[in-house]
């Protein structure tokens, strides 16, 4: 059995190697911007830091999108983009205390609310995670939709092919 059909029967499998190779490319696009406009040398844990603490956050948000997938649009939208800036916000949060942690500690940040600095762009991030698992249940949904049709083509086919093979049966008799 090929890897490509193992990943398609088996859906954790598919969704947690989708998911680590989302995370593993945030990280290397940090890392690669980290390099084009020489980030300091702790840079490197921080990008760590969160691409782990976004793989772990965001990860639950695959039993909150199935939740909403079943809910009414206005509800699905509403719920994932509260849930987005909720998890941004804890996200972005973890960040900033690894950046003031492990590369300005001498530069600590005064006020609580400077910890929750960039989670509208975190927010975009995760919106963009959610639209991607819409986008793949709702093709698979299409799909199965189609097979049905195919399936129900065919039957309606088949029957047709037996009421004529019927019907020249009795004309001969």
């Amino acid at each position: 059995m090929s890897s490509l059909t193992l990943l398609r029967k088996n859906r954790d499998l598919l969704f947690w190697s989708l998911h680590a190779m989302g995370w593993s490319a945030y990280a290397i696009s940090q890392y690669l911007g980290a390099l084009l406009y020489n980030k300091m040398p702790g840079y490197t844990k921080v990008i760590v830091v969160a691409a782990v603490s976004g793989f772990l956050l965001s990860a639950p948000l695959r039993y909150w999108c199935r939740y909403l997938w079943t809910r009414p649009p206005i509800v699905m939208i509403g719920g994932a983009l509260a849930s987005a800036y909720g998890i941004a916000l804890i996200w972005r949060t973890i960040i900033n205390i690894a950046y003031e942690t492990l590369v300005e500690s001498d530069w600590p940040m005064t006020h609580w609310y400077e910890y929750l600095g960039g989670a509208t762009s975190a927010t975009y991030l995760l919106v963009c995670w959610m639209g991607l698992y819409f986008g793949f249940k709702y093709y698979e949904s299409m799909q199965i939709q189609r097979e049905a049709a195919l399936r129900a083509t065919a039957l309606a086919q088949e029957a047709q092919l037996k009421m004529l093979l019927y019907g020249d049966r009795k004309s001969v008799v």
